[in-house]
């Protein structure tokens, strides 16, 4: 088997089927490894850079692991296809797949052999650890535990067609990765402001007045015209403030606005995801307006 190939082990949900093709060579399939990080502390100097320390060693009390059960498999060949690396193939889908779920979904390991006990064997094993950071922040209270079928149909339908919008706008890739990301601060109010950054790359073109603009123009991307739009409008101009609260140390241990803002990204970016494009600032201006064409 080809070193070349990637391997995404995902662990946090299961998979509601064993096996799903999601086209152009990737798949998925159900699996198990366990990814572990024990303490342990030596009592010596390595003789040189790059060498083990010497034994004795002693383990400690702590470290973490993670169960990885559900695989990615994308082929050597892929790149041929696309103009990226494997591994930027590799987080996006990692990145829908964790947008149709919610933030439980984490990829903690990187390979290039399937993650079976055979490749234990294998000389040319390479395991890179990924997303190993201890502390993870529940963003979404109804997180789902699993990838159902729905979910991989959904993947399959979008993953090339979107993928191609991290190249397109800059403003939607910035707005992802925001969104993709904030589970992993430390803080509530870390999170916070990083999906705001996102959301005010994506609709605020002037920093004048951004409260009212950047909740004038989301609430008029996902609502119609009428009095939803307008206490849509109300209700994330309310939670700007809660990230200007937090921006000028502010903050309180409040977790509801997190779990909005987090829900608002999320519903945004799927349906530029599923529109197929992100929107300009002109478009985004005259739906405000209501001279949409």
């Amino acid at each position: 088997m080809a070193a070349s190939e990637l391997y995404v082990g995902i662990s946090g949900v299961e998979c509601e089927v064993e096996s799903f093709d999601l086209g152009h060579g990737v798949s998925i399939r159900t699996t198990y490894a366990h990814l572990m990080a024990p303490f342990i502390v030596a009592f010596a100097r390595p003789e040189k850079r790059g060498q083990h320390h010497p034994a004795p060693l002693a383990p400690a009390s702590g470290g973490f692991g993670f169960d990885v059960t559900v695989e990615l498999a994308i082929p050597s060949d892929i790149t041929s296809s696309f103009p990226c690396e494997n591994t930027t193939v590799a987080w996006w889908l990692v990145a829908l797949l964790r947008l149709r779920t919610g933030p439980r979904l984490r990829a903690p390991v990187l390979s290039n052999y399937p993650l079976v006990k055979d490749a234990a064997s294998s000389k040319d094993l390479h395991i890179q650890p990924l997303e190993v950071t201890p502390h993870q922040l529940l963003l979404d209270p109804e997180a789902k535990s699993h990838i159902s079928l729905q979910d991989l149909e959904w993947t399959r339908d979008t993953w090339l067609p979107s993928l191609s919008l991290l190249e397109e706008s800059p403003k939607f890739s910035i707005l992802i990765e925001s969104l993709d990301q904030a589970a992993f601060n430390q803080r509530p109010q870390l999170a916070l402001l990083m999906l705001w950054t996102g959301l005010e790359e994506m609709f605020s073109p002037s920093k004048s007045e951004l409260r009212y603009r950047i909740s004038s123009l989301i609430a008029s991307f996902i609502e119609p015209p009428g009095q939803s739009r307008l206490a849509r409008q109300k209700a994330i101009a309310k939670l700007y403030d809660s990230r200007s609260a937090a921006a000028h140390g502010r903050g309180d241990t409040a977790i509801e606005p997190l779990w909005e803002t987090h829900y608002l990204a999320r519903q945004i970016v799927t349906k530029i995801i599923d529109e197929k494009r992100a929107p300009s600032t002109t478009e985004l201006e005259e739906r405000m307006f209501g001279a949409e064409s």
